[in-house]
């Protein structure tokens, strides 16, 4: 865990009041803080308008979870 703990940088972005997206990447990471935004602009694409989700809830929706992994994934 102490090596995993200094190769790993963690940035958060506040998304929406009484959430934050935290992103755990190697400091090296250049886009960090652009990939912090597409992961924002998805979540308030597909989770904050949708009206069976409520902000005290899990987010639980598929298309967000694709989403984040295309952002993350490079594609």
């Amino acid at each position: 865990m102490q090596s995993l703990r200094h190769s790993l940088c963690r940035r958060s972005s506040h998304a929406y009041p009484g959430i934050k997206l935290l992103l755990l990447a190697a400091p090296t990471l250049p886009n960090a803080p652009a990939l912090l935004q597409q992961a924002y602009e998805a979540y308030a694409d597909l989770v904050m308008k949708n009206p069976f989700y409520s902000p005290e809830m899990p987010v639980r929706i598929p298309r967000f979870d694709e989403r984040v992994r295309q952002i993350v994934g490079g594609s």
